[in-house]
């Protein structure tokens, strides 16, 4: 990602990473395979034979749970005839009709499918068992505009082995937080325009990855079934795993003009570069540099998708571990998007489970909440090299447009910084002065480029020095505030910039072209 952001530091004006959508998936631990699910019974004092009327109750239980409580705060409970409804738009459009701002919004049921156990008879050994079954069983849906969160949702099983699934959205708790915080920002759909402390958002950004989550998922299980604890005859805990996660990395640019003059050039730099081995690549398959390029064992597929929706173009990559998508967000925002279900491709430093203390080392990602910031840096390592590759697009620019960013003012580090006049004598002089060939490895300090720019005085006083030297410095601010160059890490030296460099050479060759050459150019 450094490099996609060195290359465009003149036009980028921010980043932003983190979730976006994550559903999660409380499966409850004994009920989850048959061996456990019969020590359930045994605990619980039901027999096989007993099993169906036992089943039946409990679900009555909670269907009724459910209907009361919305009768007694005068609601009905929705049903949707469709499992294909798309429920997010229905519920965001009632939200719009009711004009509900807070609190629980509603509850909705449809008929899905779900895994659920019967008890089957077996003529060979004439005995009762347990057996494990796809049916369609009725779900329930509560929605919640929550202060903490804000619009989420819940599913809820209504039979055994009663699993959950919660919903929520990254950018939306996102947006909580910063209201919180006092951050103005601007914001459309599920994405932030504008944000006017990035820093501070980036940090609240970072500490959702890093939340409670085994609490804070059963405190929101119990909020939508209070029978939770009562239930079941024996009370077993939600075991939470992470069933589908996406992670957006948004780069905020300072017009939408400058998105939209570079994003077809991404896109088609995505479908005509990116093969099969780089999307295996983006997506932390092993790769080899000899024959395909494809490690040997790897036998699944990898695919590159075009489509050109209404809300945007999209390029979507596929592969084993994942999917890795790109979209111009409402025509403002590039969003690298990384979405992943089955993550046991993915290895990672972590502990051996149930050892938290012990060494650690290369293991597979788990599906469970508690390796939540792992999951975080696998996918932020897939965006980062996605963007690290598009980089390399080659870009056929204008003069004008490629000095568009350095021929303006702009903000650094809270302070404004005056346009270059890159055809003047002295701003050209300076330019020419740190595009010099000797700096291109060992960079330069204040001292070079102030005996290029002021040459030796032997009546200079000390004060004339101090006084050059400032001055020097405060180009060396002007400088690195338009992405022209950057300070070497751990030395007091400067070097020109993959951008500055591209910027500097333009202009110089177009400060030594004759006007006759420029006449038959145009």
């Amino acid at each position: 990602m450094q490099k996609f952001l060195q290359r465009f530091r003149h036009i980028v004006l921010g980043i932003l990473c983190g979730w976006d959508r994550v559903r999660f998936f409380g499966s409850r631990g004994w009920l989850a395979n048959d061996m456990g699910f019969q020590r359930y019974l045994n605990y619980a004092h039901v027999l096989l034979k007993d099993f169906r009327a036992h089943a039946r109750e409990t679900t009555k239980r909670l269907r009724q749970d459910v209907e009361r409580r919305e009768t007694e705060q005068g609601r009905e409970v929705h049903y949707l005839p469709s499992s294909d409804t798309d429920k997010d738009k229905t519920v965001r459009a009632f939200i719009a009709a009711k004009g509900i701002t807070q609190g629980l919004v509603g509850v909705w049921s449809c008929v899905e499918s779900c895994r659920t156990v019967r008890i089957r008879g077996n003529r060979q050994t004439k005995k009762l068992h347990l057996q494990f079954e796809e049916k369609k069983c009725l779900h329930y849906y509560h929605y919640y505009l929550d202060p903490r969160f804000g619009l989420m949702h819940t599913r809820l099983q209504t039979w055994y082995p009663f699993n959950m699934q919660i919903c929520m959205n990254g950018r939306d708790w996102l947006a909580k937080q910063m209201d919180e915080a006092g951050i103005d920002y601007l914001r459309k759909d599920n994405c932030f325009l504008r944000v006017a402390d990035m820093d501070k958002a980036q940090e609240l950004l970072t500490a959702q990855v890093h939340a409670n989550w085994p609490v804070l998922l059963e405190e929101l299980a119990r909020r939508s079934n209070p029978l939770e604890e009562t239930l079941l005859p024996v009370r077993v805990p939600y075991y939470w795993a992470v069933q589908q996660s996406e992670w957006a990395t948004d780069v905020l640019f300072h017009s939408p003009e400058q998105l939209q003059s570079l994003y077809p050039l991404l896109v088609r730099h995505a479908m005509e570069h990116f093969h099969s081995k780089d999307v295996l690549r983006f997506l932390a398959h092993r790769t080899t540099t000899q024959g395909t390029g494809v490690f040997a064992p790897y036998a699944g597929e990898a695919n590159s998708h075009f489509k050109d929706r209404p809300e945007g173009v999209r390029i979507r990559h596929t592969a084993a571990n994942g999917v890795c998508k790109m979209y111009d967000k409402e025509g403002e925002i590039l969003r690298p998007e990384v979405t992943l279900t089955k993550v046991s491709g993915f290895q990672v430093e972590r502990t051996k489970q149930g050892d938290e203390q012990g060494e650690k080392k290369k293991r597979p990602l788990r599906k469970g909440v508690v390796d939540m910031p792992l999951r975080a840096e696998v996918s932020q390592q897939i965006a980062d090299r996605y963007l690290g590759a598009l980089a390399s697009v080659v870009i056929s620019e204008t003069l004008a447009q490629l000095t568009q960013g350095i021929c303006q003012p702009v903000q650094w580090r809270g302070r404004r910084a005056r346009a270059l006049r890159p055809l003047s004598e002295d701003d050209a002089t300076l330019l020419e002065a740190i595009a010099r060939g000797e700096w291109m490895v060992a960079g330069f300090r204040n001292k070079d480029i102030r005996t290029l720019l002021y040459p030796p005085n032997p009546e200079a006083t000390p004060e004339d020095n101090h006084r050059q030297a400032n001055a020097v410095t405060r180009k060396f601010r002007l400088l690195r505030a338009h992405g022209l160059i950057e300070k070497q890490q751990g030395r007091n030296s400067y070097q020109v910039t993959d951008n500055g460099r591209e910027i500097i050479t333009a202009l110089q060759a177009a400060r030594r072209t004759n006007p006759e050459n420029l006449t038959k150019a145009a």
